[in-house]
């Protein structure tokens, strides 16, 4: 058998060794729905497990800075300190552009919508019987509906930077 004998190939990136195949996909030949799994689906739920986290740490760590920040304006305009009120403003507005730029929020809401419905769609099809997953129209559905998640979180957060950098075009002019 081919297969014994090439290298294991890391498929996720940094992919949990559950994820990682060793099977190589030379791109070109047909996968098996068992491949396609392998090589897509699970790399891609790996990734977002991986990704998620981080993600909401950095969000978790810019709202805190928010929030004191705004604490900070508060305090400085109680005991009248005037220079530094319209420092903090500007700190603030910047954190907020930033924010708002790397799209941590749409990011992570994309990201874990993708996990969810990613974790749903690999139970779905372990659910099914040897013969229910031969079937033509199951094939089908996996890899669609795989890949439209993959699309839609991807293509989420594009539509959110094309969203954003209209906005700064247009407080520009």
């Amino acid at each position: 058998n081919t297969e014994e004998h090439h290298e294991e190939q890391d498929t996720g990136g940094n992919a949990p060794q559950k994820y990682k195949s060793k099977v190589l996909d030379d791109g070109i030949q047909t996968l098996t729905v068992d491949n396609y799994i392998s090589y897509r689906l699970e790399p891609m739920l790996a990734k977002f497990l991986l990704e998620s986290p981080a993600l909401s740490f950095r969000l978790r760590f810019f709202q805190i800075c928010m929030i004191v920040t705004t604490g900070a304006i508060a305090a400085t305009v109680s005991f009248r300190e005037n220079f530094w009120a319209p420092v903090m403003v500007a700190w603030s507005t910047a954190l907020s552009q930033y924010m708002s730029q790397q799209g941590f929020e749409v990011r992570l809401t994309g990201k874990n919508n993708a996990i969810m419905k990613l974790k749903s769609l690999l139970f779905w099809w372990k659910g099914l019987t040897r013969t229910e997953q031969t079937l033509r129209v199951n094939k089908q559905h996996l890899v669609a509906t795989t890949e439209a998640i993959i699309i839609s979180t991807v293509g989420s957060y594009i539509a959110h930077t094309r969203s954003s950098r209209n906005k700064a075009a247009d407080q520009e002019e």
